[in-house]
């Protein structure tokens, strides 16, 4: 009752008379200036006005949306970053609604009130569309549940950078391209670099530094809405400069970006970092949130050593024992002898794509074996040949010798963190894999695959194992020792299933990563049943405890192996192709974060669960060294080839 007392308060100061009269007056000032600009152009500039009506059509309004909003946004952006500077850093605290001043006001109304009138104008596109209900909503939401609005206001200024988008806008309206117009195409270049630079980081580096300890769901969810913006805006900046030719996205196999002419970035490479930095995070968090103190600075620091050892000892791990199963393993060169290798090309040769095109098919075998067995094919791969068993195998024997280097971080803490953060960063990682060729499905006579994909059907199952066992351990149903080792379990349980799909499997009765899965099975289940041990005091319940939980993970990866391959073969799947369209996945995105801001608001959960009660511990995710640390190891594959 208290809860829902103060959210219908907060909402009433949100929305007052006096606010909603200035929001309605902005409105009508940028209708009235939107009449004024047509009126002009139609009187002063006759000529161009009628070419332009002509050749536009219905789209022909849109033109001075954007002239407009060039004025409007060299106005309320500094309004804006004034609105962030002067408002006071006490104001961030979820559920304490203070006394908007007038430049808070001034800066909330003019954004809202363009995005209204720019919406029937706009709606021609289905990205301006959705931009602006999307930003309206999350400004409502924000209002409405009384978070913090300083970050809001930042972003806003940001959109300073509109002002370059609405002239690369006008500049189409005329017919410019980057082919007939060199102002075009350079202030494309800049407006691509300032959605990154002016408005991607300073979002993200703010709302972490104000929003973090998390408390509530809503607070997790503003971060994840802003972490999604900034994607987004990633993705808008790549469009940008792909159409300008400065990068280029070769989805061949290897897949890889090109930047400028000579540099280029693999898929598999970008995806390996990306799953390196994620483990990192989620291994922190658990960490942290599980941890009965507060987090001194030695241990903050300890914990960043140990992250960057983890990383090092895992990358090498993962090739130290790539490389011991190519000398043990003779069937790999066997079966090598009966397909022809690639092509050796530069990997700044202009002829890698196609060259590539015609040596290799998708998720060829070929390409498999070269990758799984570190033989050299192609420059552009890095980390050739790497073992995911040798990385798990290295990384704990770093953990478990760490108390040399860092003495205060808890080694059975931190094992199983690492754990659940394996699941996510191999869902990651096979995503990779999927675009460099390898981990590839077996072929029929027509090299076809007989299996699609087996690299996404890997990257699914362990992502939805990583969902249900972050549910399970922030409710309170499992310890994290258990989740640790059913996380191990799990991913085990999912590589014996899946791995006998591979191309790299055929023509062996027990491969060698099967072996590793099965040790790796075997290990955790042996975990699992001495920790159920500690807890039962009884024998016989500690093995009912561990059969169930083995049982139910290999459960798992079967029945998911089965309805992929079902899904597989059935007309359906081609049907389900719209469900990988970007828009989808934004409009997903947004209706669960509805969802729970709606039930944070009615307090349902008002509370995240287990894993955010000591919300001041995941304050050190937002530390600079460990966000620094994070980096660093992310580059590391971008560089180790």
């Amino acid at each position: 009752m208290e809860a829902k007392t103060t959210s219908q308060y907060s909402l009433a100061n949100a929305i007052s008379v006096r606010d909603a009269g200035l929001a309605l007056v902005c409105l009508a000032g940028h209708r009235v200036s939107l009449l004024i600009a047509r009126t002009a152009m139609k009187r002063f500039m006759p000529t161009t006005y009628g070419q332009l009506k002509q050749d536009q059509g219905s789209r022909f309004p849109a033109y001075f949306v954007f002239i407009v909003g060039i004025v409007w946004t060299t106005m309320s952006a500094p309004i804006c970053l004034g609105a962030f500077v002067f408002t006071p850093a006490d104001t961030d605290q979820t559920g304490v609604h203070s006394r908007m001043s007038a430049m808070e006001k001034i800066c909330l109304s003019s954004r809202g009130a363009l995005w209204i009138s720019e919406l029937p104008l706009l709606s021609y596109s289905s990205e301006y569309l959705v931009h602006h209900i999307l930003s309206l909503s999350s400004l409502a939401i924000i209002l409405f549940n009384s978070l913090p609005r300083r970050p809001l206001y930042l972003i806003y200024a940001g959109l300073i950078t509109e002002i370059l988008s609405d002239t690369v806008a006008l500049f189409k309206f005329r017919g410019k391209t980057h082919k007939n117009s060199r102002l075009y195409a350079h202030l494309t270049v800049i407006n691509a670099l300032s959605l990154l630079i002016v408005r991607a980081l300073p979002a993200i580096m703010v709302t972490l530094s104000v929003l973090m300890p998390v408390k509530r769901i809503s607070e997790l969810n503003y971060i994840a809405s802003v972490v999604f913006y900034c994607v987004w805006l990633i993705r808008l900046a790549f469009k940008q400069l792909s159409m300008q030719g400065v990068v280029q996205l070769v989805l061949v196999r290897p897949g890889y970006i090109r930047i400028g002419q000579r540099s280029r970035i693999t898929l598999y490479r970008l995806m390996l970092s990306v799953s390196i930095m994620a483990a990192q995070v989620v291994t922190a968090a658990v960490y942290c949130s599980q941890r009965d103190v507060l987090l001194s600075g030695i241990e903050t620091h300890d914990l960043i050593i140990a992250g960057v050892g983890t990383v090092m000892a895992g990358l090498f791990g993962a090739k130290a024992i790539n490389s011991l199963m190519l000398a043990i393993d003779g069937s790999a060169s066997k079966a090598l002898d009966s397909y022809p290798l690639a092509q050796r090309t530069s990997p700044n040769s202009d002829s890698v794509c196609t060259s590539l095109a015609r040596t290799f098919d998708p998720d060829s075998c070929t390409v498999s074996f070269c990758k799984m067995f570190g033989v050299p094919f192609l420059d552009t791969i890095s980390l050739n040949g790497i073992s995911i068993q040798g990385s798990i195998l290295f990384s704990a024997l770093w953990v478990s010798q760490i108390h040399h280097i860092a003495p205060t971080v808890a080694r059975d803490v931190l094992l199983p963190s690492m754990a659940l953060a394996l699941l996510l960063g191999e869902a990651i990682g096979r995503v990779g894999c999927y675009f460099g060729g390898c981990c590839g499905a077996r072929l029929d006579q027509n090299r076809v695959d007989k299996i699609p994909s087996v690299q996404i059907l890997t990257s699914v199952l362990n992502m939805i194992a990583f969902f249900g066992l972050v549910t399970a351990l922030n409710c309170g149903l499992m310890s994290l020792p258990e989740m640790g080792c059913t996380a191990m379990a799990v991913n085990a349980a999912i590589r014996l299933v899946v791995d006998r799909l591979r191309y790299d499997a055929m023509d062996k009765s027990v491969g060698s990563t099967t072996i590793f899965a099965g040790c790796q099975l075997f290990l955790s289940s042996w975990a699992y049943f001495s920790a159920r041990l500690s807890y039962d005091r009884e024998v016989s319940f500690a093995f009912k405890a561990t059969a169930y939980m083995m049982g139910t993970s290999l459960i798992f990866a079967i029945s998911g192996r089965a309805l992929w391959l079902t899904l597989a073969q059935s007309p359906i799947r081609t049907k389900l192709s719209w469900l990988l369209k970007p828009i989808v996945l934004v409009y997903l995105f947004s209706l669960t974060i509805l969802l729970l801001s709606i039930a944070d608001a009615k307090d349902q959960s008002t509370a995240g669960g287990s894993m955010l009660v000591n919300d001041t511990q995941l304050g050190v995710l937002s530390y600079p060294r460990f966000l620094l640390s994070i980096l660093l190891t992310g580059i590391v594959p971008m560089l180790v080839s």
